[in-house]
């Protein structure tokens, strides 16, 4: 489908939807939409078009205080603000920030018309918010590169959850008798004491040698060494004669 259809069939659309809505100009500014008044305050750069509000007003917005219409790529779009002493309302709902709303989200420049309503009403439950670019892009299906994405992400969290519930099995694996991290700690413990006490009395044992060998020499009579261990063992030693 080329352009110039695209165009037509659009064009064909906004004139079918403008055909429901009906539009009535009064003096003083004043003009009935769907027999409900209202008060043009504000028409910036002539943005007030009845073709383009026609075709994008709803009966949602009769609850509004104000409507706030501007043009962007040659589109319409409409935005309600209330009073500022409307009760339960936020602060950034108010037509107090209409300037903000202007700086933020309009085109620097861009046409914008301001709407007060004469007779604000509530609306029914039932009734639909009007469809805007907003609401299209808020609504729109996700694209496959975002599907891609979040599918990436799953099996990177379903793998994480995997390897942590290995972990968890194996800290909560319930070891065998004598296996414990801690029994064999207590088993290298002791292990490692008793070689150090065995490496201590050998050294005892050579001390006292050597400290015979020095008294024979000496020509001592006897000697009684002992061997501080649980083992005593006396060596006696006689000099031998001549």
């Amino acid at each position: 489908m080329d352009r110039e259809t695209m165009k037509n069939k659009t064009d064909a659309q906004i004139i079918e939807r403008a055909a429901e809505t009906k539009l009535v100009h009064l003096p003083e500014s004043q003009l009935m939409i769907n027999d409900h008044p209202y008060k043009l305050l504000d028409n910036y750069r002539d943005a007030f078009d009845d073709l383009k509000l026609k075709a994008r007003f709803s009966d949602i917005l009769i609850k509004y205080d104000y409507i706030v219409g501007d043009i962007a790529a040659d589109q319409l779009r409409l935005k309600g603000f209330y009073t500022v002493d409307r009760p339960n309302v936020n602060a950034n709902q108010t037509i107090a920030t209409l300037e903000d709303y202007l700086f933020e989200y309009v085109n620097f420049g861009a046409p914008y018309f301001v709407l007060q309503n004469l007779n604000p009403k509530m609306v029914s439950a039932n009734r639909r918010e009007p469809v805007t670019n907003r609401t299209k892009k808020r609504n729109r299906r996700p694209s496959s590169t975002s599907t891609k994405y979040a599918e990436k992400n799953n099996k990177a969290t379903d793998k994480q959850q995997t390897g942590n519930s290995r972990k968890n099995k194996a800290a909560n694996k319930v070891p065998e008798k004598g296996s414990t991290p801690t029994a064999k700690r207590t088993n290298n413990y002791s292990r490692n004491k008793r070689q150090r006490q065995a490496q201590a009395n050998i050294k005892e044992v050579r001390t006292e040698v050597n400290d015979m060998k020095q008294t024979v020499s000496n020509n001592s009579v006897a000697i009684t060494q002992k061997r501080h261990n649980h083992h005593k063992r006396h060596f006696t030693i006689k000099q031998k004669e001549d």
